[in-house]
């Protein structure tokens, strides 16, 4: 999906480049930039959720969320420069849509 000046694609957690893009993403919004604890936001669904990556012009990661097996979208990370362009926007409208594609009429953030 291309839009302004990112796309988002699917990010696969086996891959290290992506699983390490989404980890990174996650510590420099969530951790750092929110304080949350490391223990959330790592844990044993990442293999099995479907992980999207919100990339700049210059493919570097700006975003991603997953989608559990469980119907929760979760762990939305988007770059502080980068918020308030659409890219959270994008990437929960591109989870939805998946989800729709799966026969799953209801979600939970």
């Amino acid at each position: 999906m291309k839009l302004e000046n990112f796309h988002i694609v699917s990010a696969d957690w086996a891959r290290d480049g992506d699983r390490e893009a989404v980890r990174q993403l996650r510590r420099m919004v969530l951790i750092d930039g929110l304080g949350l604890p490391a223990a959330w936001e790592f844990d044993d669904g990442d293999p099995q959720a479907l992980h999207l990556i919100a990339r700049d012009d210059a493919d570097c990661p700006i975003g991603a969320a997953r989608l559990t097996p469980d119907q929760r979208i979760s762990r939305v990370a988007v770059l502080p420069t980068w918020q308030r362009h659409g890219v959270g926007t994008a990437l929960l409208r591109q989870l939805i849509e998946r989800a729709s594609s799966f026969g799953w009429n209801e979600l939970r953030l």
